[in-house]
């Protein structure tokens, strides 16, 4: 009988990481691998095509994050987890998950993620170290004198009437620094998370009020009976299901009751819309979210270079709003090209804008008034 050759991890990996599509179109030679797992992934077209698709993603995460040695090890460790589904009641289902799962990881578009976003590649809102700083693009906009005020039936809050003034003099308006920005998820600045994989030994879950858990991670799996939110949508378990890294987290006074501490707002791009940002006001205690307030943006807003779409949380005469402003010169032939608006945090019907964002119905609007 003759001896094989022991395989090391690393020709392991190197061999993993390039199979084949096929027998018929491999970039190895199937009729030469070792393990049972492998002669599955060579037999079967779908399994084949997983493994070309891991093989694309694990060289782009290579080249794109050469820092990063975890992915090595990661994938050293994924490969001998994958060939233990060789004693799974069904192999190939076991296999076929396992890839899913570790392109998942390697993907750094998918909210399960490992990779720290590149803020580079992000649109013009996540350029600004200090939110403090995107004010002035604001304020230009504002005294430019190009944005049209709207009809008195909007913009009726008291706020709304003094706010323009302020902004253009600079006072009376302060800018709400984010307390941490989170890059990467498992940030060890967030605590112990209440589940953790414990590979062989299988899954940790602690309590939720365990000293060790992190605040940010207490209603992590939490079931529907264990949330205080009146709607399964507004229910609160962990950023991954709220949106896209990165995340900005403010801890600020929001409900007006002092007694209760600081109230906690989540800063995150979208799901399935990485362009548009959310302000989400959350109750870590009651696991529900309380308020939302969406800032969309178009895809092509994505680029570093467009200073079109910024957003940034102020506490403007005792209220805590959102300020938003957005540049629609890029997608409209408009002479409103500015829009500026203003969303109280605690009650988003409280909310006030400069410009046209309705276009011809404020047109209509004022053709009418006129007439009568």
């Amino acid at each position: 009988m003759r001896k094989q050759a022991r395989r090391s991890p690393w020709a392991t990996l190197a061999l993993t990481s390039c199979l084949a599509l096929s027998a018929h179109a491999a970039s190895f030679d199937c009729a030469r691998v070792a393990t049972k797992v492998e002669k599955l992934v060579c037999s079967n077209t779908e399994l084949s095509k997983l493994d070309k698709k891991l093989s694309d993603i694990y060289h782009e995460a290579l080249n794109k994050y050469p820092e990063l040695e975890f992915i090595k090890q990661d994938q050293i460790m994924w490969v001998k987890g994958r060939d233990k589904c060789i004693t799974a009641p069904s192999p190939i289902a076991c296999i076929k998950s396992s890839y899913i799962g570790r392109i998942s990881d390697l993907d750094p578009n998918s909210a399960t993620s490992k990779f720290p976003v590149r803020i580079a590649e992000l649109g013009s809102n996540w350029q600004y170290k200090r939110d403090a700083d995107k004010i002035f693009v604001i304020r230009e906009a504002m005294a430019s004198g190009k944005l049209k005020t709207p009809p008195p039936t909007y913009n009726t809050e008291p706020f709304c009437r003094t706010f323009p003034e302020d902004l253009i003099a600079g006072r009376n308006i302060e800018v709400i620094e984010a307390d941490m920005q989170v890059m990467v998820r498992n940030d060890p600045r967030l605590g112990v998370r209440r589940y953790a994989d414990l590979g062989e030994q299988g899954v940790r879950v602690l309590p939720r009020d365990d000293p060790k858990v992190g605040r940010w991670y207490r209603c992590d799996g939490i079931g529907s009976n264990e949330s205080t939110a009146s709607h399964p949508q507004n229910i609160f378990t962990w950023f991954d299901l709220q949106g896209l890294l990165p995340y900005r987290i403010y801890q600020i006074e929001l409900d007006g009751n002092t007694e209760n501490g600081l109230e906690d707002v989540l800063l995150y791009r979208e799901q399935g819309n990485g362009y548009s940002n959310d302000y989400s006001w959350v109750d870590l205690k009651g696991c529900k979210i309380n308020q939302i307030i969406q800032i969309n943006s178009p895809a092509h807003w994505l680029h570093p270079e467009n200073k079109d779409a910024l957003s940034l949380l102020i506490r403007y005469q005792g209220i805590v709003m959102v300020l938003e402003y957005k540049d629609l010169s890029k997608i409209t032939d408009s002479e409103q090209l500015e829009k500026i608006y203003l969303f109280s945090m605690v009650d988003k019907t409280k909310v006030c804008f400069w410009g046209d964002p309705f276009g011809s119905i404020w047109a209509n609007y004022e053709k009418k008034a006129k007439r009568h």
